[in-house]
């Protein structure tokens, strides 16, 4: 009994530790400039050339946190997707890579009109390919989440997909997310 009431209390404290070291993240992206060279960048495309699509989809590989992966403090580059979203206005946007910082971020961040596809795979881990979508265009009809068996060692190589209607048109629209290595 004894035992069992260890094992009991290390894990709720396993737990709880693990609950607020995702929690430290910081969400409030108002402080945060861009990148330099970011805006210049992004002013030489013409976004103007979707504006008459029935729907516009985006992907963007946003290049997970970890270091051991080259990636850098979430919030500065959640901002950047943040103002695509703005610019660009997908309906569809297919992530990869997406972490807990990630998620936290973004859904502080991403306002009323958008809609993370799938955010959580289990009670403990997100999903890394989710499907972010705009709920005033789009209405889900099905969706779905499958994790690649192979070739999986942390937790990105899965497939997102999404049936939707096309609220103006009714129109038919399936998005496949997905993040491969094999």
């Amino acid at each position: 009994m004894k035992k069992s009431a260890v094992i009991i209390i290390v894990a709720i404290t396993a737990v709880f530790a693990l609950t607020a070291l995702v929690a430290c993240v910081n969400t409030d992206l108002s402080g945060i400039g861009f990148a330099q060279g970011f805006e210049d960048a992004l002013s030489c495309f013409d976004f103007t050339l979707s504006k008459d699509a029935d729907v516009r989809v985006m992907s963007y590989n946003i290049l997970a946190h970890m270091k051991s992966w080259g990636g850098s403090p979430v919030p500065p580059r959640a901002k950047m997707l943040l103002m695509m979203l703005d610019e660009i206005q997908p309906d569809v946007t297919g992530i990869q890579e997406m972490s807990s910082d990630w998620h936290k971020v973004l859904e502080a961040n991403l306002g009323d009109e958008y809609v993370v596809l799938h955010p959580d795979i289990d009670i403990f881990n997100k999903n890394k390919t989710p499907i972010i979508y705009n709920k005033d265009k789009l209405m889900l009809i099905e969706s779905g989440y499958y994790a690649y068996k192979e070739g999986d060692e942390n937790g990105c190589r899965a497939i997102t997909w999404g049936l939707f209607t096309v609220k103006a048109t009714g129109k038919y629209v399936i998005v496949n997310n997905t993040h491969l290595n094999f």
